[in-house]
């Protein structure tokens, strides 16, 4: 069987259709280094959790360390108000990004199948 060069050529743009490369489905995201303690930092917790250590280390507790622990109590709180929105207004922005990857391997899975279709059509 010979073959004309627009066939040849509509058989190789099949193949490449076929080649596309395959991406994960679902992308983890690394946590990042350093984002604990740039928190920790940004709220001041760092000069409560080390006079609490040391407080610790030396197996004292006497109302100084109970206030330090308060504090810290109430500081932590205070971070989960401001941190939690911020959170529940990521995870929509997530699930459609999510959702826009899944229909874009979607339509390439759909090509990939009709490439697959017409070159079988043209084996045959």
């Amino acid at each position: 069987m010979s073959w004309s060069s627009g066939g040849i050529h509509h058989q190789q743009s099949l193949q490449q259709q076929l080649r596309m490369p395959q991406q994960p489905m679902v992308q983890q995201q690394q946590p990042q280094l350093g984002a604990a303690s740039n928190l920790l930092s940004q709220f001041h917790l760092f000069p409560l959790i080390e006079a609490i250590a040391d407080a610790t280390e030396r197996g004292v507790r006497d109302q100084r360390v109970d206030d330090l622990v308060n504090e810290l109590g109430n500081r932590f709180e205070r971070c989960q108000q401001l941190l939690a929105p911020h959170a529940a207004s990521s995870k929509p922005l997530t699930l459609r990004n999510q959702k826009m990857k899944l229909q874009e391997y979607e339509n390439q899975l759909n090509l990939r199948r009709e490439a697959l279709s017409k070159y079988r059509e043209m084996v045959e």
